[in-house]
């Protein structure tokens, strides 16, 4: 039938897989248009090991480039761990340093601890032992008061009663203006008794020396011929049962100055010096025995710097004693007797040659602040005494601190 197709005449739709082959539509692609569509890098099918057909080179070829490309975003990836990793091991270094840092201020911290407890312990200590010194006082206090009225007035309370100026509350009246002071005790500092401006001390017994002992060996010594016409009374007053010194009382004669009263007492004094007269009472317990000495009366602030001289000069004599050169000898023979000392007693200082040794009222040096020991009177120049004994300097400051 006319117009009719046959079985062979019915075209077939082409299926989405299936290879195209050549048909009467297509243009044939000869060698230069199939190189165009193979990647770049394939130089045919052979190198890729796969059939020559235009699809599955292509196919080929965009597997491999897919390939390269997660191989390169694969190992920018892995470099990025590196440089995680990295920087997380430098994190817990450092995580591992504050803590150890922590761990040390703990510890520290811990420490500190301890010694404030340790401190707030020793404060109880303290208290408690000041607790008892004041129950202590109390009770010494009680039992001398309960003395006196036993066995009658004390004469060294009485003398220092008598030298307050026997004003009602212990006030005494300032010269001049007749005002009365608040604190006496600030005035005695600077200024002597009448009683006490006409008075030479006797000392040079020993410690604990019975007051018959001392005004015995006194009255001795007074009664003389060199002493006899210059003192009023050859009887020493002694306050207490012993003691180690006395006071000598002077009184202005008829027609006698007080210029001419002072001279004849200093001439005591010189007498006293010049003589050298030893005590009975102290021979055998100190070398030959120990020289009666004479002086003025010193207030009490007076006292404290003679004190420090006499201090610094016995410590300061006894180092020059174990002062040793390198061949033995010693090294400065100088300073192991007084002679060689220059003393004002009225300031409280002391040298040896051209070395000052300490003073109670001079100025320390400020260029050299650590050069210097502290006293309660005054200061100690341990530069100077090393360099005058030859001693080394922890060993000048501990003789000086056993004497505080």
């Amino acid at each position: 039938m006319e117009g009719e197709l046959n079985g062979d005449d019915v075209p077939i739709p082409a299926s989405p897989t299936s290879v195209v082959n050549d048909s009467e539509d297509e243009v044939l692609a000869g060698p230069k248009e199939v190189g165009m569509l193979r990647p770049t890098g394939v130089e045919n099918a052979a190198d890729l090991g796969v059939k020559d057909s235009r699809g599955e080179v292509v196919e080929e070829a965009l597997l491999g480039q897919h390939l390269q490309e997660i191989k390169a975003a694969w190992g920018n990836i892995e470099s990025r761990v590196q440089q995680v990793e990295g920087v997380v091991k430098n994190q817990g270094k450092e995580l591992k340093a504050v803590h150890l840092k922590q761990k040390q201020s703990d510890q520290k911290m811990a420490g500190v601890q301890a010694k404030g407890d340790a401190t707030a312990r020793k404060t109880e200590e303290l208290e408690g032992e000041l607790t008892k010194l004041r129950t202590r006082v109390d009770e010494i206090a009680a039992n001398a008061e309960s003395t006196v009225n036993k066995n009658g007035p004390d004469p060294w309370q009485d003398y220092l009663n008598h030298t307050k100026g026997g004003q009602k509350g212990g006030h005494r009246l300032k010269e001049g203006n007749g005002q009365a002071s608040q604190n006496p005790g600030e005035d005695r500092r600077h200024e002597l008794s009448d009683e006490d401006k006409n008075s030479l001390i006797f000392g040079g017994w020993l410690p604990d020396t019975k007051r018959a002992t001392i005004q015995n060996e006194a009255e001795s010594i007074l009664k003389d011929e060199n002493f006899v016409n210059l003192v009023d009374s050859p009887s020493l007053v002694v306050f207490g049962p012993r003691r180690s010194f006395g006071l000598l009382r002077f009184k202005q004669r008829d027609q006698e100055t007080s210029v001419a009263l002072r001279a004849r007492m200093w001439e005591v004094v010189t007498k006293i010096r010049q003589n050298k007269i030893i005590l009975d009472s102290t021979r055998g317990e100190v070398g030959d025995g120990k020289a009666v000495w004479a002086s003025f009366m010193k207030t009490p602030e007076a006292r404290k710097r003679s004190a420090m001289c006499s201090l610094v000069r016995r410590v300061v004599m006894k180092l020059a004693a174990i002062g040793k050169k390198e061949d033995g000898e010693t090294f400065n023979a100088e300073a192991i007797t007084p002679e060689g000392y220059d003393v004002d007693w009225g300031t409280g200082t002391i040298w040896h040659g051209p070395l000052k040794l300490a003073s109670a009222t001079h100025r320390k040096d400020s260029d050299r602040p650590d050069d210097f020991f502290q006293l309660n009177q005054g200061w100690v120049d341990i530069r100077a005494v090393t360099s005058l004994t030859g001693v080394d300097w922890a060993e000048a400051a501990s003789a000086l601190q056993r004497e505080l």
